[in-house]
């Protein structure tokens, strides 16, 4: 249940309240679940999972989810770093396994999902902001079992980019890992390229060659 993009949201989540006894949400913060719901999963003692949506997210436009990048998303850190306070009590197993999850599905997550995307200049004073609070809260994501463990399932190519940025992350390298995200934008839009290109040739033979009947 932890190992998902979704651990942190609560809005797809009925918990009972007991388990808020001990925690509470940060105000003033963005995404403050962070701070909340995946310590909750770590110490329920059952959890019941539904195949079935039965939640309707409204997505708005002008949203900070929705709106361009900017350091209000590095919010996400020092919630991140309030989860970890809330657990730092939990076995060693468990409190790496949570902080591996958030590693993954969260503090990774933005550098590449959301910051690749910024354009220009900005992406690097972004990345440079982003490597020193990330590095200054948990320097530990450079060890973390499950973290290694993740990206050790991913396929050759993707395992040597993915640890190439994670490297110039412990090095405080900007330039490389701005270097890297803009060669993932390139390698995305070629892919995009070729499947449209797949796609009108497949047209063109259908349409050129008759069909065989038998």
């Amino acid at each position: 249940m932890l190992d998902t993009p979704l651990v942190a949201s609560s809005c797809n989540k009925i918990i009972k309240k007991a388990l808020y006894k001990k925690v509470k949400f940060p105000v003033g913060l963005n995404n403050e679940d962070v701070a909340v719901t995946p310590y909750i999963l770590t110490i329920a003692k059952n959890i019941v999972h539904i195949p079935k949506a039965h939640y309707k997210y409204f997505q708005r436009n002008g949203s900070i989810q929705n709106s361009e990048f900017d350091k209000r998303r590095f919010s996400i850190i020092e919630t991140a770093d309030l989860c970890f306070n809330y657990a730092k009590n939990l076995e060693k197993s468990k409190l790496e396994m949570l902080k591996g999850t958030i590693y993954i599905h969260q503090i990774l997550a933005i550098l590449f999902y959301l910051i690749k995307d910024v354009k220009g200049q900005n992406r690097k004073e972004i990345i440079k902001d982003y490597v020193i609070l990330l590095n200054s809260k948990f320097n530990d994501i450079y060890t973390n079992k499950y973290v290694k463990d993740y990206i050790n399932n991913f396929s050759k190519l993707k395992r040597i980019y993915v640890n190439t940025v994670i490297c110039a992350m412990k090095q405080n390298n900007t330039n490389k890992i701005n270097n890297c995200l803009r060669c993932l934008k390139i390698a995305k839009l070629f892919k995009i390229i070729k499947n449209k290109f797949i796609t009108i040739l497949k047209k063109i033979i259908f349409k050129i060659l008759p069909l065989n009947k038998y």
